[in-house]
């Protein structure tokens, strides 16, 4: 009797350490299935985040269009003076803190704002300020 209970007991114990490596067995498959099928997905992701680079990439010829290109060409145009000096970042900063001197708000006018007042004021003789009442006449209103 106590020889029976012994066996089934052993019985027992192997047939929960089979249950329960089955079931992790099982559950290591399904990881790495779950594991392909998501580095599969981010393959995918990446090589079609890849295609959409290439496609959007430019090369030194490139120029914009539509009002992107118009506003590129206008920048290029006003930060060059009719003479054809450049126009630099620190020309527009001087401008801007002579225009303080004189009363005007600079903040009020862009960056091309100022280079076209620049220009107007080199190429006609004129100071900033009465370059600026030219060209805006309706700032002063």
């Amino acid at each position: 009797m106590m020889m029976k209970k012994t066996i089934w007991t052993v019985v027992g114990l192997i047939g929960i350490i089979l249950v329960a490596s089955g079931a992790y067995y099982f559950g290591q498959q399904q990881q790495k299935t779950h594991d392909t099928a998501t580095s599969s997905q981010a393959e995918k992701q990446v090589s079609s985040s890849d295609k959409k680079a290439k496609s959007y990439s430019v090369d030194s010829s490139f120029s914009a269009g539509g009002e992107a290109g118009q506003a590129a060409d206008d920048q290029s145009e006003l930060m060059t003076a009719k003479s054809g000096a450049k126009i630099t970042k620190d020309d527009i900063q001087e401008a801007r803190q002579q225009l303080r001197q004189q009363g005007i708000n600079d903040g009020d006018f862009s960056d091309l704002d100022i280079a076209k007042v620049i220009d107007k004021a080199n190429s006609e003789s004129l100071d900033l300020k009465q370059a600026v009442q030219a060209i805006y006449p309706h700032y002063f209103d």
